[in-house]
């Protein structure tokens, strides 16, 4: 029984050919950071920076990790980009018991999205866990108390 080359799908005929995906590397995969939100350049370079925070504070690098967010932010990350790096200089600054630098980045992320919420394991870190909630419940009784 043959064959027909017009009935394989289009991958396997080049795979056959040797055009095969599978022996090229993939890229990486990209966080989605807000970069469709930062279309710009600056904004590009600014995600860049993002990025390389991110990863020195995975690093435990939390001095050059707390500059490099901050420099991220000054270069101009659409919000919610910003409220990534806030959340992790909030971070920086709690373990670091520099506690009102810690609320005050709470609020920055806050003031960008008042939705903005840690993921469960965060909430439950005995340092920032308790800072955030006590800035998200003022933050609450604030609006709130705008509302009525």
């Amino acid at each position: 029984m043959g064959y027909s080359l017009s009935a394989l799908p289009g991958w396997f005929i080049l795979f056959i050919i040797g055009g095969s995906s599978l022996t090229q590397p993939k890229p990486a995969p990209v966080i989605d950071l807000g970069a469709r939100d930062n279309q710009s350049a600056v904004g590009y370079r600014a995600v860049q920076i993002l990025h390389t925070g991110l990863r020195q504070y995975d690093r435990a690098q939390y001095s050059r990790a707390a500059s490099t967010l901050q420099q991220a932010i000054d270069r101009g990350l659409a919000p919610r980009s910003q409220v990534i790096a806030h959340k992790h200089l909030a971070f920086i600054y709690c373990i670091s018991n520099r506690v009102n630098k810690c609320r005050a980045e709470f609020r920055n992320a806050l003031s960008l999205d008042p939705r903005f919420d840690l993921a469960p394991a965060e909430a439950g870190h005995p340092q920032w866990g308790p800072v955030f909630r006590s800035v998200k419940a003022r933050q609450q009784a604030a609006w709130n108390a705008i509302s009525v």
